[in-house]
């Protein structure tokens, strides 16, 4: 029997300058089986959501993610208030498995080495008023190790809300 770890850490800086940058920093950690071959699943099973990529969308489960981003407002100096509540947002990720042999929520990873792959994320969000936002994100995953050559192929997402 395998007991089960989770832990996420966030840090955001912000600059005081035009623009608002800032600079985004993530990690995040679940543990999971040793073996893929046990039926006896024991891995934590988490309440909510988390993000930890658009087109991989992984769950918390044998893996480490790292991702390194930043953000700014575009249109910081406009007159228009409604315009300043833009925020433009790209992320980087390195995806990677805690144990070669054990599973990942992605059934695809069935390869017994740990480099999952990488993602990139890009993000619009605006608060259009307090009410009522409007969200575009993309995300691209390109592949590691961990996915045989025939599943070598990119993962793409695009949503709109």
């Amino acid at each position: 029997m395998c007991s089960s770890d989770l832990g996420m850490l966030g840090l955001n800086y912000y600059f005081d300058a035009a623009f608002n940058p800032a600079l985004l920093f993530q990690y995040a950690y679940g543990s999971g089986d040793n073996d893929d071959t046990d039926t006896d699943d024991t891995t934590f099973t988490y309440f909510g959501t988390y993000v930890g990529g658009f087109a991989l969308r992984p769950q918390l489960r044998n893996i480490h993610i790292a991702r390194l981003g930043f953000s700014f407002v575009p249109f910081y100096s406009s007159e228009k208030a409604w315009l300043k509540r833009m925020n433009v947002i790209a992320r980087y990720s390195y995806y990677m498995k805690d144990k070669p042999k054990g599973e990942t929520s992605d059934a695809a990873a069935t390869e017994d080495e740990r480099f999952l792959g990488h993602g990139a994320d890009l993000s619009l969000r605006w608060a259009i008023f307090s009410d009522l936002s409007f969200f575009v994100n993309y995300g691209l995953f390109l592949p590691g190790d961990a996915y045989s050559s025939s599943e070598g192929t990119r993962k793409d997402r695009k949503s709109v809300v």
